[in-house]
């Protein structure tokens, strides 16, 4: 049997493992000035389907945007190294390079990061990315 991930349920994983770091807001939209701080923003996957079964995907990476947003550039770098720790538990990889900017508009400090994890339809599992 050939188990399907969808980017809806992948999402939920994420949101869902994030919530047990605890110390933040787990969010999907972009927060304001009314928002709550510290808070992480999880963005809509990118799904690449490298294998098919037909019209099955068989083996797919996914690749995910996480914003990690609070009030000094040091948080935001705290937070993103407890997300990439988390994440690790599902075979997450941090790839590219991170990078900081800060918003006018909520007065708070933002670092974005990428995430890919391999889905392997057969094991119903996450593999690593090589």
């Amino acid at each position: 049997m050939i188990h399907e991930l969808d980017i809806e349920t992948i999402t939920r994983l994420v949101v869902r493992k994030l919530n047990e770091i605890g110390n933040r807001e787990v969010v999907l939209k972009d927060p304001t000035d009314k928002s709550v701080f510290p808070c992480s923003v999880v963005r809509t996957p990118y799904e690449n389907q490298k294998i098919n079964e037909g019209v099955v995907p068989v083996f797919t990476r996914y690749q995910i945007s996480i914003e990690e947003w609070a009030e000094t550039k040091y948080d935001v770098m705290h937070q993103s190294y407890e997300t990439a720790v988390k994440l690790r538990e599902y075979n997450f990889k941090k790839v590219g390079n991170d990078y900081i900017t800060y918003d006018e508009i909520t007065k708070k400090n933002r670092l974005i990061s990428n995430y890919e994890v391999n889905y392997n339809g057969l094991t119903n599992s996450f593999e690593r990315i090589k």
